[in-house]
């Protein structure tokens, strides 16, 4: 199974490094690069994010690279700016499959509006591991489907697996007066 490599954008304080910190099992932080790695229904995934605060700069040298897909971080409290809307220009302007991160909604539980693009916008909350991993399904949903279905596919074997034979030994005792 391939890889995917995911980068996170988003303007300052929108939650990208709280988000890394809480569902990546390893993250590296520098002052110019945060990169962890995390496992979603069995599927590798590489994280690439900036700590600084543009973005644009960031993103020139990481769509030089091979990303498989973009999530954005929009504080729900501030609402989409100036430079939030020219993250999601740039990207679309690449042709990237990405999701939108209506976050911090613990703070503020409204409706994110944002009227020029069609992509996905999921409410998070970066603080809630459970949320944030709820939300790279989807983008793995977009970037490759068929591999999604397959990786569940394949972790239902294997929680099935065991379930049959516990339930079979069972039988098997029952059976035999054990």
């Amino acid at each position: 199974m391939d890889v995917k490599t995911i980068a996170i954008l988003g303007t300052h304080g929108s939650g990208k490094t709280t988000a890394l910190e809480n569902f990546c099992h390893k993250l590296v932080q520098t002052p110019d690069l945060e990169h962890g790695t995390a496992s979603i229904n069995g599927q590798e995934i590489h994280f690439l994010s900036s700590p600084q605060y543009k973005q644009l700069d960031f993103m020139e040298r990481i769509f030089s690279t091979n990303i498989d897909g973009v999530t954005v971080f929009v504080d729900n409290t501030r609402g989409v700016n100036g430079e939030d809307k020219e993250i999601i220009d740039a990207i679309e302007k690449k042709g990237i499959k990405y999701i939108i991160l209506s976050n911090k909604q613990d703070l503020n539980d409204q409706k994110l509006e944002i009227n020029f693009t069609n992509a996905p916008i999921i409410p998070t909350v970066a603080k809630d591991a459970e949320c944030m991993i709820n939300a790279m399904e989807t983008l793995l949903k977009l970037i490759s489907p068929y591999q999604y279905y397959l990786n569940k596919k394949s972790l239902e074997v294997i929680n099935l697996y065991p379930l049959q034979i516990h339930r079979s030994n069972w039988n098997y005792n029952v059976t035999n007066g054990n």
